[in-house]
């Protein structure tokens, strides 16, 4: 029967304390690894992404859109940089969206479509906190 003691499997191999001993000086290295290079970088990389896009932790960002994949994924990344989501029916009317947006202080919108970008367009110069509207979709402008 083997024993495992710490990361040595072979009987005959030298053994050190055992247990915890031994993964103790892997398990340090590690979180200094952790603390001095993978935690700030990510913590630049979060602070890029916001400043990209100018946002603020608890600043509002607004999908307009009906319920599909990219509605969850857009909602997990607002919560995930620390913003709130103020969701607006695609059913809403233009007047409805913009009191929405308005009150919100929505400072970003997703929009689904070219039929939800056309509302947005309508009611843009009403909106003068709202800086960017993203389309899921692709734009194709009628010429």
């Amino acid at each position: 029967m083997d024993i495992l003691y710490g990361f040595a499997a072979n009987p005959d191999a030298p053994q050190s304390g055992g247990g915890i001993a031994a993964f103790l000086p892997f398990f340090l290295i590690m979180l200094i690894i952790y603390f001095l290079m993978i935690r700030p970088q990510a913590k630049r990389q979060k602070e890029k992404q916001n400043m990209l896009l100018s946002l603020k932790k608890g600043d509002k960002v607004s999908i307009l859109s009906e319920t599909r994949l990219e509605w969850v994924v857009i909602d997990m990344a607002i919560i995930g940089i620390g913003c709130i989501t103020a969701p607006v029916y695609a059913s809403n009317t233009e007047d409805q969206v913009k009191y929405i947006i308005e009150h919100s202080e929505s400072k970003i919108i997703f929009a689904e479509d070219q039929e939800q970008l056309d509302k947005l367009l309508a009611i843009w110069d009403d909106l003068p906190a709202l800086k960017k509207i993203v389309v899921m979709d692709k734009y194709i402008p009628c010429l």
